[in-house]
């Protein structure tokens, strides 16, 4: 039974396509690729703009090595070592993902003159925050391919060009530029940005059922998307509310819920804890932890856990 809801198409977009904001319009999905044109510019965007909007994480640190990664090998990991912590409380080695389907065997993905060198480096990164994700738990997205070079800042990119033609507050070509005011300005920067929750790691069901603002029966219903990429293999599907276990959720409302591939089928019920993928918005509900979903026949554990919360 197919349900209408209301979501907007650039949130469904960024959603299906990757597990954050997409390196370029070029990432979304060529369906929606035309609609998601009208509503937003990702090209039209400042060094200063794309930092403010999208980072959740600024490092300094240092190149260890890059992979292909996924079955499809359309992603690139690089590992770096965390030296310093601008924005945020990245762990001392992290993953960053980037798309190279374009690419091919190029492993230059990130069009630096070099590559990599034994340099510093100021990256400004996005949270990959969806546990269900097939990417490290300490896995980061580029935000618009932006690399600093703080050793040699003239050396500084953006989608693959100098970053002195994107920066409207510094001159990244003058050789006078140092390192303090680079961070100095960057920090500046994202001071005001919000910081994304993480998902609950733990596999305790009293941590997953603290953490989760919502716990639901749910009935599957229609299958609404399942896309298979090696950021994540999901199954997104129609539900309807059968039981509302935590959570301000009415019984019989409809709305998606994203779940691992494979792991579900229409006509079944099971016990999800979930959260909403947009604040304010109950229409589509994503897991809070990689272990959301429980069997039926746990009901009575899953009951007396919410309620010792209570208590």
């Amino acid at each position: 039974m197919k349900k209408t809801l209301i979501i907007p198409i650039i949130l469904i977009a960024l959603w299906l396509s990757a597990c954050n904001a997409p390196e370029s319009i070029s990432d979304i999905q060529p369906e929606m690729r035309q609609q998601v044109s009208y509503s937003y510019s990702f090209e039209d965007l400042t060094f200063e703009e794309a930092l403010a909007e999208y980072a959740t994480d600024v490092v300094v640190a240092k190149y260890v090595s890059h992979k292909p990664f996924g079955e499809r090998k359309t992603l690139m990991e690089y590992e770096f070592a965390v030296l310093d912590r601008v924005l945020g409380n990245a762990a001392d080695k992290i993953f960053i993902y980037t798309s190279v389907e374009d690419i091919g065997d190029d492993l230059g993905a990130l069009n630096l003159p070099d590559g990599f060198t034994d340099s510093e480096y100021l990256l400004a990164l996005r949270k990959i925050n969806q546990p269900i994700a097939h990417t490290h738990e300490d896995g980061y997205t580029f935000i618009r391919s932006i690399v600093i070079n703080l050793d040699e800042p003239s050396r500084s990119m953006m989608v693959g060009e100098s970053l002195s033609r994107h920066s409207d507050g510094l001159d990244f070509s003058k050789k006078s530029l140092s390192r303090k005011s680079i961070v100095s300005y960057v920090k500046e920067l994202t001071k005001d940005n919000p910081q994304k929750s993480e998902p609950i790691r733990s596999e305790k069901t009293q941590d997953i059922m603290n953490g989760s603002p919502y716990v639901l029966v749910v009935e599957v219903n229609e299958l609404f998307k399942s896309p298979r990429t090696d950021w994540m293999s999901i199954d997104t599907y129609y539900c309807t509310a059968v039981k509302v276990l935590k959570g301000t959720i009415k019984p019989g409302q409809e709305f998606l819920v994203t779940f691992p591939a494979d792991t579900v089928r229409p006509g079944e019920q099971h016990i999800v804890a979930v959260k909403q993928l947009e604040e304010g918005s109950d229409d589509w509900l994503i897991f809070t932890s990689k272990n959301s979903l429980f069997k039926m026949s746990q009901s009575n554990e899953i009951t007396r856990t919410i309620n010792q919360q209570s208590d």
